[in-house]
């Protein structure tokens, strides 16, 4: 998408953004199940990359595209969070993966059949998380975590046994929007 900006939701916008990001999260599983109830979505940061001719107050709903293209900025924007502190990684839920697939980059499997992939901070790249984005994202569901934790945890195991809660932090929470164009950004702080 080109010409466009990156702006903070406030506002009557927030609460549309809020409500589309619960949408997002209705899906059945482990993942949107956690953070449904980890994050406190009325604080912290909300933003989006919406087009320079878009006013964002006059977003009616956050599931509808602009027909302007898609946001390819997001994975340099996902390498910046999970480089900005140590031990993180972020966790890409699969909706439409099948557990057969699970051989791709930190594919793992819930004993739910639910099927994530995971990447760590010293591994990511642009690239690497370009492909993991394209590998999960539809235009209906689109669900990137970005959390942090402590050294000595097993990630995949915990991903496994849907144990998020023993992870130290969610940073930051990234949901598509705009019918698969663009995304939604949360974080905890302000």
């Amino acid at each position: 998408m080109k010409n466009t900006s990156f702006q903070i939701i406030s506002g009557l916008t927030r609460e549309k953004a809020i409500n589309h990001i619960l949408n997002v999260l209705d899906y059945d599983n482990s993942l949107c199940q956690f953070v449904k109830s980890y994050a406190d979505f009325s604080i912290g940061k909300l933003c989006s990359v919406i087009p320079t001719n878009v006013e964002i107050e006059n977003i009616v709903e956050f599931s509808w595209g602009f027909g302007k293209g898609s946001d390819n900025l997001l994975p340099g924007r996902i390498l910046k969070t999970l480089k900005s502190n140590t031990g993180t990684f972020a966790v890409f839920d699969d909706v439409m993966g099948e557990p057969k697939n699970g051989a791709r980059q930190g594919a793992c499997l819930t004993n739910n059949n639910e099927v994530y992939h995971w990447i760590s901070g010293t591994e990511a790249t642009e690239l690497n998380l370009k492909n993991l984005i394209r590998e999960t994202g539809v235009s209906w569901h689109f669900l990137c975590v970005i959390f942090e934790s402590d050294k000595n945890i097993d990630i995949k195991d915990c991903i496994t046994r849907s144990k998020y809660d023993e992870f130290k932090n969610v940073l930051e929470v990234v949901v598509g929007a705009f019918d698969g164009e663009g995304y939604i950004h949360w974080s905890p702080g302000p």
